[in-house]
């Protein structure tokens, strides 16, 4: 491909037959139209390779590739940030959408902010109808961007766009990380460069409950732990602190804490309107209450 456009932007697809297509035609309908789309799907089981491949033949700036087996999230985020052209690289997942305005919008931000290297936005939890969306706030400015890494990911992946020189810099996604890949990239950026959110949403998230099983939560809370040790102790092994973490995991991880993550999470879907996934929350609260009363 000889053709460089100004944005690049890329969308790991893994068995997301129900949205995918959705994701992509949110892409294709940007004010901003000078962009390709990366898609690429890691082994997946459903219809999403068919759906992709239909959507590209339909607009050329759609480029889709196939994993032979299942890579996972980090080594085909990795993969398809080295199949780009452009020098922005923005980012989506296939169960998440843009808003219209969002690529123009960062394009705008990074070209008058040059000292930025990551820019990503508010956003919007993607409720039963657009009615339901629950908006997140997130910290904007450098400074506050800065102050706010050390304690949580003050970013949301789906929004993000960064220079790709920084990307490369700093070695891309580790595929030591589950879940915190993200976490563990904008740590090391925020190191080297400034970060910053654009007061507005520009993407609507969906939130699935497919990671939020408790043994899930478990290995999301160890490695986003590391990824503040690795921040922390660069000096220090990835497997040397993962040993660490993990010996205090146990402790770290009580039923309290289930508890209040399950009851925020019930009633947060009940805001958003979905209510099924609502009492599946429920059940695993209630699991939770029950796992402990019975010792």
């Amino acid at each position: 491909m000889n053709y460089k456009p100004i944005v690049s932007v890329i969308m790991p697809v893994y068995n997301a037959e129900k949205t995918v297509e959705q994701a992509i035609r949110s892409v294709m309908g940007q004010t901003f139209t000078d962009f390709e789309l990366i898609v690429i799907d890691d082994g997946s089981k459903d219809k999403s390779w068919s759906i992709m491949q239909s959507l590209a033949q339909k607009d050329p700036r759609i480029r889709v590739f196939q994993n032979e087996v299942n890579l996972g999230i980090m080594k085909t985020l990795n993969r398809a940030h080295s199949m780009t052209n452009a020098s922005l690289l923005a980012q989506l997942d296939s169960d998440d959408e843009m808003k219209p305005t969002r690529l123009e919008k960062q394009v705008a931000y990074l070209s008058v902010h040059l000292d930025v290297a990551v820019v990503g936005s508010w956003y919007s939890m993607m409720g039963r109808t657009e009615a339901h969306d629950r908006v997140l706030k997130l910290p904007t400015t450098p400074e506050e961007v800065l102050a706010s890494m050390a304690i949580e990911n003050p970013l949301c992946h789906s929004s993000v766009m960064m220079r790709k020189e920084v990307f490369q810099q700093v070695g891309g996604y580790r595929p030591e990380f589950r879940n915190t890949e993200d976490y563990d990239l904008f740590l090391r950026i925020s190191k080297l460069y400034k970060i910053a959110n654009i007061p507005e949403v520009l993407v609507r998230n969906r939130l699935s409950l497919g990671g939020q099983s408790i043994g899930k939560h478990k290995q999301m809370i160890l490695f986003f732990q590391l990824a503040q040790a690795s921040h922390q102790y660069p000096e220090k092994s990835l497997e040397e602190l993962k040993k660490e973490l993990e010996a205090k995991l146990d402790t770290a991880i009580e039923p309290n804490y289930l508890r209040k993550f399950y009851w925020t999470l019930t009633k947060t879907l009940i805001v958003l309107g979905l209510y099924p996934d609502a009492f599946s929350a429920f059940i695993s609260l209630l699991k939770v209450i029950y796992k402990n009363d019975s010792k």
